[in-house]
């Protein structure tokens, strides 16, 4: 079993880790969100373009009465804000969740 001496400077190692690791994060913090809110605006855009390309594979659709193959569903693994259960809604959640956003 370790001696108190080193539990005591372990215990002292610790604590001192854990406070520049919070002057580090305290530092990072405002960039990160930065980037966060950068990345929110792109996640946004890409949720607006995807559902403008389902509304022209629909016109087209629409149209023409019937399936359209030629046209590839080119958002089906994007989803978009709208779509719960989409990886851009995931991310928009959990960035909410995590304080990142509002």
């Amino acid at each position: 079993m370790p001696s108190s001496e080193f539990q005591e400077a372990k215990a002292c190692f610790e604590q001192a880790r854990a406070r520049e690791v919070a002057r580090i994060v305290g530092l990072l913090r405002p960039r990160h969100i930065q980037v966060i809110h950068e990345m929110a605006k792109r996640v946004q855009e890409l949720s607006d373009l995807t559902q403008h390309e389902r509304e022209l594979r629909a016109s087209v659709q629409g149209m023409l009465d019937q399936p359209v193959t030629e046209l590839p569903d080119a958002s089906a693994e994007l989803g978009s804000l709208s779509d719960f259960h989409s990886p851009l809604a995931a991310w928009a959640r959990r960035m909410r969740q995590q304080g990142a956003l509002r």
